[in-house]
């Protein structure tokens, strides 16, 4: 028995789309979000039912709280409804609903593995599939605001281009049992790729458990050209640059702690990541 968690508020949710999936899949259970942060109680509220494949209709969040009720008591899927949908491409599965719906009827299953990201003072850790940053990306989330609903990965890119007008200081610190280092711009990674279809890992692969750092110093230039060589798929070593495999990582951020958590605005001055040993089943595409 499948269970649909829609959220109606994702960007590209079509007004009808919860009776879309009642003609498509008669008989399974369709329930919607009804403020942010609700999937994980829909979920719940599914497993409860007796549902054992869980399916997140909407952006990459309402996939994360999805996943994060379900652990591993369900397989997951995904009809990608968001602005960018950066986990959907990581998964092979198609951003047009109707070819989406082919790989949930196709039932099959991949192993998948996240990371976790605990910030302090908080209970619980935030799973994640893409990354957690901080530093000028991480600047422009938060900055993107209504412009993210008009402009879609264009808003990031503007707002990323106008954040490095400014300075860029080395003020975050981050520690994977090496000895502090300090970072004008840091990614912590849990996917090969970063905003889409740029390759920056040649080692990460979501089948697999693991976590990459990878960051810069100071300065606006050392940013830029970690960007630049990003959208190039090209991410070798360069001065300044520091990519390091690791288990486990402590980040400091500075005041106000912006940071981003798989394309999304996270606020947060210490956290801790690391990489999940016990994999997700997840319906995807071609990997």
């Amino acid at each position: 028995m499948r269970a649909f968690v829609v959220n109606p508020g994702a960007l590209r949710c079509p007004a009808h789309f919860a009776d879309t999936l009642r003609r498509r899949f008669p008989g399974d259970t369709v329930l919607a979000t009804e403020a942010p942060g609700d999937g994980g109680r829909q979920a719940r509220r599914a497993l409860e039912e007796g549902s054992r494949t869980l399916v997140a209709c909407g952006g990459d969040g309402t996939f994360r709280e999805v996943a994060s009720a379900a652990g591993g008591r369900a397989t997951l899927g995904f009809v990608p409804l968001g602005t960018v949908n950066l986990l959907a491409l990581e998964l092979g599965i198609p951003t047009e609903p109707a070819e989406a719906f082919r790989v949930i009827e196709a039932e099959r299953p991949a192993e998948i593995y996240g990371g976790q990201c605990l910030v302090e003072g908080e209970p619980e850790s935030r799973l994640f599939f893409i990354g957690v940053s901080a530093g000028p990306d991480a600047d422009a989330v938060h900055a993107v605001g209504r412009k993210k609903r008009l402009l879609g990965r264009y808003a990031y890119a503007l707002r990323f281009l106008t954040r490095l007008v400014r300075p860029v200081a080395a003020g975050i610190r981050a520690d994977w049992g090496e000895g502090e280092r300090q970072f004008g711009e840091v990614l912590l990674l849990r996917s090969p790729h970063y905003g889409g279809r740029y390759r920056v890992s040649e080692r990460l692969d979501l089948r697999r458990p693991g976590l990459e750092v990878l960051g810069v110093g100071a300065g606006r230039a050392s940013v830029a050209r970690l960007f630049w060589d990003a959208g190039r798929s090209r991410v070798g070593d360069a001065p300044g640059r520091i990519r390091r495999e690791v288990n486990r990582v402590r980040l400091c951020v500075p005041d106000p702690g912006r940071c981003q958590i798989d394309g999304d605005a996270l606020t947060a001055s210490r956290l801790t990541l690391w990489a999940d040993r016990e994999p997700l089943r997840v319906l995807t595409g071609p990997l």
